[in-house]
């Protein structure tokens, strides 16, 4: 084990009978959930997960996207390598750290 998550784009399967089984993986499966709640919910939860790899590599592409514009606009600081946050700009930081939480939950760096 690498302790990165399977490449590839990650699909939704369905098995049995009536597809109450669900598989989400890309060259095999990676998760497997069968209904015993609301067939909405399974769905949600399903195309989610399956959407992961796609969604984590989107924002890290926002972050690198909204560093370089910070650069830009002077509103970066290269002393502490962050963003300095303009009064006219509260909701940035917050939304940064967000993402940046996000990303080492998922990468496992908590």
């Amino acid at each position: 084990m690498n302790g990165k998550h399977t490449k590839g784009k990650w699909e939704i399967r369905r098995w049995g009978k009536n597809g109450e089984e669900i598989y989400v993986g890309a060259e095999y499966n990676i998760c497997a959930m069968l209904y015993s709640g609301h067939p909405e919910d399974i769905e949600a939860n399903a195309r989610l997960m399956a959407a992961a790899p796609e969604l984590l590599e989107a924002i890290k592409a926002l972050i690198v996207y909204a560093f370089g514009l910070a650069k830009r606009v002077d509103l970066y600081n290269e002393l502490e390598n962050d963003i300095i946050y303009a009064a006219q700009m509260p909701d940035l930081k917050q939304a940064l750290e967000q993402a940046r939480a996000a990303i080492k939950a998922a990468e496992g760096r908590e």
